[in-house]
């Protein structure tokens, strides 16, 4: 019997934006995209490293200012040399200024950053969730990615070595997790019916308790026995 070719096969998923057409006997057994509380992980984990790095460089702005050494100033004297002595007070008063100023200025840039890197984090998670589609079939596994561009990557199940599930702190605290799919060998741009093969690719930002892992698994073992 003859295969069908690409113009008469059924399209895998309407929602990929290239046409991917289906191989004969290839059912869809899963699909889905990333939960919304993974959204609010990769904001919750952007805002934790920026607040980290901006404190370190506030302790780091603040030890660095001793309020309380002497204020010294430079002197020259009639023979044109250099001399050292006290500040007058109105010079301690301006110079304590200063560092209330330069203190202040570290807090509002510690703010500013972590203001900044919400609304990029953001902005980031919008565009991603117009392209982010996961296709896990009795064949392959398809995924959709990208921000302002659009990548596509395919495995073929009877090439897969390992299926591993992840899931970090914060992706705990949210009930999430990420499963990654893995053959062997280094990554190549390899073009088959329009997509690209990839040597891993990462299901990521499911729910804890989403299906696609066990649906992974029960269309991978019996290949992967033979």
């Amino acid at each position: 019997m003859a295969s069908p070719t690409d113009g008469d096969a059924p399209l895998l998923d309407a929602r990929l934006r290239f046409p991917v057409h289906a191989l004969p006997h290839e059912r869809v057994v899963w699909s889905g995209s990333a939960d919304a509380r993974a959204y609010r992980a990769a904001l919750l984990r952007a805002v934790w490293a920026i607040a980290v790095f901006a404190l370190l460089a506030l302790l780091v702005v603040h030890n660095g200012i001793d309020a309380d050494a002497p204020c010294r100033r430079t002197v020259e004297t009639a023979d044109r040399t250099s001399n050292h002595g006290d500040c007058t007070a109105s010079e301690r008063a301006q110079r304590a200024a200063n560092l209330r100023a330069l203190q202040r200025g570290a807090g509002k840039f510690g703010l500013t950053a972590i203001a900044a890197a919400l609304l990029v984090q953001w902005i980031a998670n919008v565009l991603r969730r117009r392209h982010l589609v996961y296709i896990v079939t009795n064949e392959r596994v398809v995924v959709q990615d990208g921000y302002l561009g659009i990548r596509l990557d395919t495995i073929d199940l009877d090439h897969v070595v390992s299926i591993t599930a992840k899931a970090g702190l914060v992706e705990r605290w949210f009930g999430v997790k990420s499963v990654s799919v893995t053959v062997p060998g280094q990554k190549a741009a390899i073009w088959q019916r329009g997509v690209m093969l990839a040597n891993a690719i990462e299901l990521w930002g499911l729910p804890a308790q989403d299906p696609a892992l066990s649906q992974l698994l029960n269309v991978w073992l019996p290949r992967s026995r033979g």
